[in-house]
């Protein structure tokens, strides 16, 4: 699979630009004591939609799609 650039996308001339990430003094200090990050479950995002998959990639989608096509 080869990679497209996003046009929309505005990349930085310097590769070394940080990016920064604000989150609350509580999930810092517990990133340092864990040694590792926090990452939110899917369904706690609030977003009905995230992770979920196009009905076109999904097994149910294909099949409709090629019982319409034929």
């Amino acid at each position: 699979m080869s990679v497209t650039e996003n046009p929309a996308l505005i990349a930085p001339t310097d590769v070394d630009t940080k990016i920064w990430r604000f989150m609350d003094f509580t999930k810092f200090v517990s990133m340092l004591e864990e040694s590792g990050l926090f990452f939110a479950r899917l369904d706690r995002l609030g977003d009905p939609f995230e992770g979920s998959l196009p009905l076109a990639e999904s097994s149910e989608g294909r099949r409709l799609v090629t019982d319409w096509g034929s």
